[in-house]
């Protein structure tokens, strides 16, 4: 079923990459026809090259499928997702849980759309996840039955992710931090097999690295400089962003390698410099510290669809997509959709957290593997660039231990109520609830910056909320309507003249004046609403789209601008009555003072009110 929805939802959609997705396209095209200048210090890969185990893996990928090929790719990532949760409940069978909570981890797969969008991602990141749990999965069956096979594919998997991900390299470490717990336990001959399994994946992991710039030299006869330094990450993870949230994409490792001339090493030392000056600054101000790593985590790992549906709307299409498509692209199905998989994330977060109190085989050295992955990923990016598709992996991983912290909660249930051991399980199972009561009860009641700054952060909620009501329409039926004064329904909004046919004055007219065919057709596409004069071309416009006070509105030839696409939204208590609203704070006004038709900012105002019918 996870197969299928991956595969239906990349026909439909068919997304053209873009940003770094196209980019690392285009890199794999040019290398294979000869074009280089991307490679070089100044060029895309010259300066991320990082991204040189994804573009190899393209080129060659190209050979088979061609250039370009965008849906063979998806293909992939639906095969890709498929093994994930594949492999999570596999992963989750070692650990002991039995046949429902393995089906679970499936049925979880399947409601979760956030990740199911990420097929359409031409990145590395899908597949790459799909290959470093293969590699976790056989490590674990490795450390407990010592098979050669389970070595080999555990070894080769986890490498491989790091080619086509340097961010799988924490898996990686988790890996090995694993393998030589392992190590310690084992004895004579097992103790030699993990140690072997240890070298094999470092040494692997550094011919990797030398093999990839290898052939890109053969191939480009140029030998490739380190690129942008990595510690411009970790400058730019530590910096404020007015634009964005804390530590998200600024340029700043862009900016700083190209004023500093391309040179690896002066970039460097900038960056160390800023890095020393922003501890320095975080160790004079320590409520600096709360509000900044505060709002990064949240923006992290508070966002319920981890940017699917921002990738999606980005993304372009040369089709027409299906109205789901469209529902999901737009403000209103994105939001709608967002508040639906809040419940999800929130189920999932608690899960863990019933795991972490109530489970008792939460040391359990399968289980320590999946939690270290989770805290690394989660360490390495409060100090590196912030993105939330970056810890959706981490997300992904933590499913089985929020499955097992449920079934953990209603075994100390049973037991209670079968009075099994009752005193240890009312006295863990009492710990859980004190806890959790403890923690709502002082996020609610407490009004301390350093809650304010961590949890409770609502600084732009009005924000948003404008912003919805400013981007989704309340739904009236395609069709011709009048649309009346809220205080005089014998006046309707008319042309007043149309000399000329690519533009008319607008205004209103009594009921009696009107004659046959002075309607307006109204028709909302995805979530905007084009007012088109019946019997014209001409529809509703906001005068060279100038969102200003007594901003002048007219009619002018259909053209899908941005000043002809509005929105209403009903009046609470009225029947057929909307407001008008266009721009950011914009709504379609009558004012008396002079007579005409405006906007002006949204009042709620009576004269910001119109009958539709």
């Amino acid at each position: 079923i996870i197969f299928i929805i991956c595969l239906m939802f990349a026909i439909c959609a068919q997304t053209i990459p873009h940003a770094d997705f196209m980019m690392v396209m285009k890199s794999a095209q040019e290398l294979k026809n000869g074009n280089y200048t991307r490679f070089y210090e100044d060029g895309y890969i010259g300066t991320f090259p990082n991204q040189i185990g994804i573009v190899i893996f393209l080129y060659f990928f190209s050979m088979i499928f061609g250039e370009m090929n965008f849906f063979a790719f998806q293909l992939l990532n639906a095969i890709s997702i498929t093994i994930i949760y594949k492999e999570l409940s596999d992963i989750s069978k070692i650990f002991g849980m039995g046949k429902l909570s393995q089906l679970l981890v499936l049925i979880f797969g399947i409601i979760f759309l956030p990740y199911l969008i990420f097929v359409t991602f031409i990145y590395g990141t899908v597949l790459g996840l799909a290959l470093a749990l293969i590699s976790i999965k056989y490590e674990m069956l490795f450390v407990k039955e010592y098979k050669l096979k389970d070595a080999v594919v555990s070894c080769f998997c986890i490498v491989i992710s790091t080619i086509l991900k340097d961010n799988y390299l924490i898996m990686m470490i988790a890996v090995l931090i694993y393998a030589f717990v392992a190590l310690i336990r084992s004895h004579q001959l097992k103790r030699l097999m993990v140690f072997f399994y240890i070298v094999s994946i470092i040494v692997l992991f550094v011919l990797k690295g030398i093999t990839l710039n290898a052939f890109i030299t053969v191939k480009t006869d140029y030998v490739m400089g380190k690129g942008a330094s990595s510690w411009s990450w970790i400058a730019m993870g530590l910096q404020d962003n007015t634009s964005k949230a804390n530590g998200w994409y600024n340029g700043y490792n862009v900016n700083t390698y190209k004023s500093n001339n391309y040179n690896t090493k002066k970039q460097e030392i900038e960056a160390k410099a800023y890095i020393r000056e922003r501890i320095n600054f975080f160790w004079q101000n320590k409520k600096e510290v709360l509000r900044f790593f505060g709002q990064k985590f949240a923006s992290q790992w508070n966002d319920p669809n981890f940017e699917c549906f921002n990738i999606l709307y980005q993304q372009g299409t040369h089709i027409v997509p299906p109205k789901f498509i469209q529902y999901m692209k737009s403000v209103g199905g994105s939001d709608k959709l967002s508040k639906l998989y809040d419940r999800i994330h929130f189920i999932v977060i608690f899960g863990c957290f019933a795991y972490i109190i109530l489970d008792n085989s939460k040391k359990n050295r399968d289980c320590l593997l999946l939690q270290m992955i989770v805290v690394g990923g989660f360490l390495f990016h409060m100090i590196w660039e912030a993105k939330t598709l970056y810890v959706l992996p981490y997300f992904i991983i933590m499913v089985p231990l929020s499955i097992r912290g449920y079934s953990s909660m209603l075994c100390h249930m049973n037991c209670i109520r079968m009075r099994r051991e009752k005193k240890e399980y009312c006295k863990k199972f009492i710990e859980f609830l004190s806890v959790y009561i403890i923690l709502v009860i002082s996020i609610n009641i407490i009004d301390a910056d350093f809650l304010n700054d961590m949890i409770k952060i609502d600084r732009d909620t009005k924000i948003y909320d404008e912003y919805i009501v400013f981007n989704t329409t309340d739904r009236i039926k395609n069709g011709n309507y009048n649309i009346y004064r809220f205080d005089d329904e014998d006046l309707s909004i008319q042309l007043l003249e149309v000399s000329n046919e690519n533009s008319a004055n607008i205004g209103l007219v009594k009921s009696k004046f009107i004659k046959d065919g002075g309607g307006i057709q109204i028709n909302i596409i995805e979530d905007k609403v084009h007012f088109m004069f019946e019997g014209t071309n001409l529809c509703l416009d906001l005068n060279g789209n100038n969102e200003i006070e007594n901003g002048s509105v007219q009619a002018w030839t259909q053209n899908d601008s941005e000043a002809q696409k509005w929105v209403i939204k009903r009046v609470k208590n009225y029947k057929d009555t909307f407001y008008i609203l266009i721009g950011n704070n914009s709504a379609l006004t009558y004012n008396e003072s002079d007579d005409k038709i405006c906007i002006k900012e949204f009042t709620y105002a009576d004269n910001q009110k119109w009958v539709i019918k």
